[in-house]
């Protein structure tokens, strides 16, 4: 009885209370390592001990998941990481650089929180509401983007290039110009004068719907494989809009249907054009 009295006071038993997943769970004095706080500073860590990326409020080593909470300053997701990025007041975040990431799921919740977000080939999603400017102008390149843009003014322009591009402008004025290249473009404006500015499509399918009056400006699709616009001319939901004239040769990138013509309630428009 005695030797298993003394061997359970050698026990080691680590507790919750000091587990850890990066250096801001843990408190002054002590220093995240293989999962637990222990006492010491950053200089003494052992150098096999992992330490989360400057860029990173917090981290998760195991899902390489990056919080980046903005402070004022220009943001850039670490290389290879899943971001997700909160701007919650204004001037919080300066220019966003997700071209490097995994991901990025950026969150912008006032007015002039975030300056330009710029994403490169990966996903991307964008959530800007709370006032003016919210977000400043929204780039992706190959990467599939979506941008919910809500509150008078919260979105500048919105640009993809060969990736999905999916945006939802609810507000007057919430999204500037929207311009699709390659990939496919579904856009949604709503609840306001010109809750979208004008949209271009690109050669991919060309999704709109435009609810409120003078929701959107000009719709071009005159190029893609297959467009669908959807909005009521009686109460000038849309402006302008250009439709194919021919099938631009190619099967459809998202469905497989050859090159359609222009399908929508503001049907006289595709009509004239010979859709």
């Amino acid at each position: 009885m005695v030797v298993a009295a003394l061997q359970s006071c050698f026990v080691d038993r680590k507790t919750g209370e000091f587990h850890c997943d990066g250096p801001a769970d843990c408190d002054t004095g002590r220093i995240c390592v293989t999962g637990y706080c222990v006492i010491g500073t950053p200089d003494a860590a052992p150098p096999d001990a992992f330490v989360c990326p400057a860029a990173c409020t917090s981290c998760v080593a195991a899902t390489r998941t990056c919080a980046i909470d903005g402070t004022g300053a220009a943001v850039a997701c670490p290389s290879g990481w899943n971001c997700a990025i909160t701007c919650n007041s204004a001037s919080s975040c300066g220019a966003i650089d997700c071209t490097q990431s995994a991901s990025c799921d950026v969150k912008c919740t006032t007015g002039s929180a975030c300056q330009n977000v710029t994403c490169g080939t990966k996903n991307c999603t964008v959530a800007c509401s709370g006032g003016a400017n919210a977000c400043g102008n929204i780039n992706c390149t190959s990467g599939n983007c979506s941008a919910t843009c809500t509150g008078a003014g919260a979105c500048g322009m919105i640009g993809c290039t060969s990736g999905a591009c999916k945006a939802r402008c609810s507000g007057p004025s919430a999204c500037g110009s929207i311009t699709c290249v390659s990939g496919a473009c579904d856009v949604g404006c709503s609840g306001g004068a010109a809750a979208c500015g004008n949209i271009a499509c690109g050669t991919g399918t060309c999704l709109t719907s435009c609810m409120g009056t003078n929701a959107c400006g000009t719709v071009a699709c005159a190029n893609s494989c297959k467009c669908d616009v959807t909005c009521n001319p009686l109460t000038n939901e849309c402006g302008t809009m250009t439709c194919p004239i021919s099938n631009p040769g190619g099967l459809c990138t998202t469905d497989g249907t050859a090159g359609a013509a222009c399908r929508s309630t503001f049907h006289q428009t595709c009509i004239d054009a010979g859709c």
